[in-house]
């Protein structure tokens, strides 16, 4: 699994079309606890007609202003990583159902953003779930860990204050 992915919508849209739908985006987003970045769009200049966003999942480390760092444990922050990916990849294919249309699933890549794969009309390309495997099985991480949020919680605890601070 990558650090962070792209989606990108196969369709165009109207500016108007596009600001309800980022606007509606931003509302469910915002009722989520995410790990690193929520589900979030922007304008890309190249492509303006096409609803594009992106996310970091993985945090590595944190830092204060102070320049105090800390490292995350690299199963944690991949377990956590991936429960973002999977809520991400269910509001994705919430509006690509609701609205039928495409997404395209990418990780960022030099010298092009490589395939994960696509939503079609609300159907999941197999492969945007094969995208997570590898790791899974590498750091054993089951299935019901990534939709465990009593897991979640003790995982944010052991970083984070109740009050959303990082803890050095």
């Amino acid at each position: 699994m990558t650090g962070a992915i792209i989606y990108t919508s196969e369709d165009e849209f109207d500016a108007d079309y596009k600001a309800a739908l980022y606007s509606d985006a931003k509302e469910i987003a915002a009722e989520n606890q995410w790990w690193n970045e929520p589900l979030s769009f922007f304008e890309d200049p190249n492509e303006p007609d096409l609803l594009t966003g992106s996310t970091k999942l993985i945090r590595r480390q944190f830092k204060d202003e102070l320049g105090n760092s800390r490292s995350i444990d690299y199963r944690d922050d991949m377990l956590m990583g991936m429960a973002d990916y999977l809520r991400i990849i269910e509001i994705l294919t919430f509006y690509s159902k609701e609205h039928e249309f495409a997404w395209l699933l990418s990780y960022p890549a030099t010298p092009h953003d490589k395939p994960i794969g696509r939503i079609i009309d609300g159907e999941i390309d197999p492969q945007i779930f094969d995208f997570l495997i590898h790791e899974m099985e590498a750091l054993d991480i089951k299935d019901h860990d990534l939709e465990n949020q009593t897991l979640h919680k003790e995982i944010r605890a052991k970083y984070f204050n109740q009050t959303g601070e990082p803890i050095f």
